[in-house]
């Protein structure tokens, strides 16, 4: 892996990788918490920009419906998910970015239309399948990690699946996904002090 000449916005890959971007070889011997860094890495602004311009669209409903402890989860695997399905399809090749996440979120969002049937499932379904053909067209581009975004879609599906829409009656349950919300949050937050210092006794 070759260093390059970055910019804010296009950083050059020995950077991203520095900061925790998915690379196959380098999770091989064990530094797994790559799985989770590297969905909150972008290659620069515009590659930040459309993400957060995407969650803003997707997120707002998903929370909605699903709740802010089932969102963090759905989120979490999803990109999980999406950068192991990379890794294994393309394990040589550098990733980064929320997009496998946010492919999560379409996912979801299609559970909860097969879920429900009727007008409501009907267009829910319509407009999240419009959704993913396009996101997927994207995902023809060069540079474009279809693999982790195809992860993304089928962890976000499953987790939904799984999880359904609040019972805010079954006190319990919720506070099962609570935690469940508060141990991706540790994950999250424990794999970046990995990053941190594996970056601090990396030969520079």
């Amino acid at each position: 892996m070759q260093s390059g000449r970055g910019s804010a916005m296009n950083l050059d890959v020995q950077t991203l990788f520095d900061f925790g971007a998915k690379y196959g070889p380098a999770i091989a011997v064990g530094q797994r918490w790559r799985l989770v860094t590297a969905g909150f890495l972008h290659g620069g602004l515009l590659h930040i920009g459309m993400n957060m311009w995407v969650l803003m669209d997707l997120g707002a409903g998903v929370e909605e419906l699903y709740g802010v402890a089932r969102m963090i989860v759905i989120y979490f695997v999803s990109s999980v998910l999406g950068f192991y399905i990379s890794t294994i399809w393309n394990p040589g090749v550098p990733s980064v970015g929320a997009s496998a996440a946010l492919f999560g979120l379409v996912g979801a969002m299609l559970a909860l239309s097969i879920r429900h049937r009727g007008a409501l499932g009907d267009h829910v379904r319509n407009v999240y399948l419009r959704y993913v053909i396009y996101m997927l067209i994207f995902s023809l581009l060069p540079g474009i990690d279809m693999a982790a975004h195809v992860g993304g879609l089928m962890g976000g599906f499953g987790m939904a699946w799984i999880a359904g829409q609040p019972a805010y009656g079954n006190f319990t349950r919720e506070n099962i996904w609570k935690i469940a919300a508060a141990i991706c949050v540790v994950i999250t937050a424990y794999s970046f002090l990995k990053m941190y210092l594996w970056f601090a006794h990396a030969p520079q």
